[in-house]
C-alpha cells in the first residue's frame, strides 16, 4: 500500500493535472508549477523510466529538485506521468513496493519502476 507521503505528492499531482497547470514541451519534457511560483522542468531519459526534475531559476540556470532527495520520487515527476498517461487516455496508480504494484497489475495493467535521475528514488507505477 501506498504510504501517507507518496499518497499527498499523488494527491497533490492530480489537483495539478486537473487544473491544467502542465505544459508538455515534447515527448519527454513538461513543464511542472510548484509552490511559490517556481516551475520545474521534468524530463525522461529516452528508452528509460528514469525522470530528472530541476527548478527553472531563470537566467540563473537550473537546480535538482529537493523532493528527489532521501530515496524519494518528487511530486513533479509524479505529476508528469499523471498527465502523460491521461493525454493518452489512461489511468495510472503508484506504490512504493514491487510486490503491491504486481498485486495490483493482476488486475489489469502494465507494471514499471520509475527511476530518478537524481538520487536513488523509485517507486512502481500500473498503467491500465
Amino acid at each position: 500500500m501506498p504510504s501517507v507521503m507518496l499518497n499527498q505528492r499523488v494527491s497533490k499531482a492530480r489537483r495539478i493535472v486537473e487544473f491544467g497547470l502542465v505544459k508538455q514541451m515534447n515527448k519527454r519534457a513538461w513543464l511542472v508549477p510548484g509552490s511559490e511560483g517556481k516551475q520545474y522542468l521534468v524530463t525522461r531519459r529516452k528508452g528509460t523510466n528514469q525522470f530528472k526534475c530541476v527548478l527553472d531559476c531563470g537566467s540563473y540556470g537550473q537546480q535538482d529538485c529537493r523532493g528527489n532527495s532521501n530515496g524519494y520520487i518528487c511530486y513533479h515527476i509524479v505529476t508528469a506521468i499523471i498527465f502523460a498517461a491521461q493525454k493518452a487516455g489512461r489511468k495510472v496508480a503508484f506504490c512504493e513496493s514491487e510486490n503491491d504494484a504486481r498485486l495490483l497489475s493482476r488486475l489489469g495493467g502494465d507494471l514499471y519502476k520509475i527511476h530518478s535521475g537524481q538520487g536513488n528514488g523509485k517507486l512502481w507505477v500500473v498503467v491500465s
